[in-house]
């Protein structure tokens, strides 16, 4: 069984032109990319030592068969990674994990058959600085951004605001005052216009 340092040794140098395939099958099957770039390693070292005749993938013909492909096809590189991640895939629902499909790939001949598979695919997802398993978490906003949260509110209703930015508070109070101050002025109106009054002698008469 292979180190990861002569994985990604071997994977710069050779696997790497079938970043596209390892792409192309891990979108149609959820089988990671990583995992079939280290695994087509760990069955041919990428093609280069095909063994008894099964391709890089290295399938038995009546594997190949029941996923109705003949030996013929499953020489090509692109064709043997198609291969590969389906059977990955059907193994993953056998078994019920990705671990147990890689040692069922194996025929459970290799007892760190999936083990060294999964350590090269990490090893290849820290290198290009991605993860095939971990979640990645939305990042927080900014403490003090200043800016209204349209999805929180305080008790009575109004938009709260970061105390660091006063200017949004100014806004949300200053037009409250110009709703008032409009109501007052409408009512002095009002009052004027039925007892002859003009509305500043409305005010003032309120006021005393």
């Amino acid at each position: 069984m292979s180190t990861p340092a002569e994985f990604l040794t071997a994977y710069n140098s050779l696997g790497i032109q079938y970043a596209a395939d390892f792409a192309s099958a891990s979108a149609a099957t959820g089988i990671p990319a990583s995992v079939l770039a280290a695994q087509l390693y760990q069955e041919s070292t990428f093609g280069t030592q095909p063994g008894n005749g099964g391709g890089p993938a290295q399938f038995l013909s009546s594997t190949a068969q029941s996923l109705g492909y003949t030996q013929a096809q499953l020489q090509n590189p692109t064709t043997a990674i198609d291969a590969m991640a389906k059977y990955d895939a059907q193994l993953q629902q056998q078994t019920g994990s990705l671990t147990g499909a890689l040692q069922a790939y194996s025929g459970n001949a290799y007892p760190n058959y999936a083990n060294t598979i999964e350590q090269n695919a990490t090893a290849l997802d820290t290198a290009q600085g991605s993860s095939s398993t971990a979640l990645q978490s939305i990042p927080d906003a900014p403490v003090g951004a200043g800016t209204a949260n349209p999805t929180v509110s305080d008790q009575t209703g109004a938009p709260s605001f970061s105390i660091t930015d006063p200017i949004p508070w100014l806004k949300y109070e200053g037009l409250n005052l110009l709703l008032i101050f409009g109501g007052v002025a409408g009512v002095a109106i009002a009052f004027a216009s039925m007892f002859h009054m003009s509305p500043v002698d409305v005010v003032a008469a309120s006021a005393e």
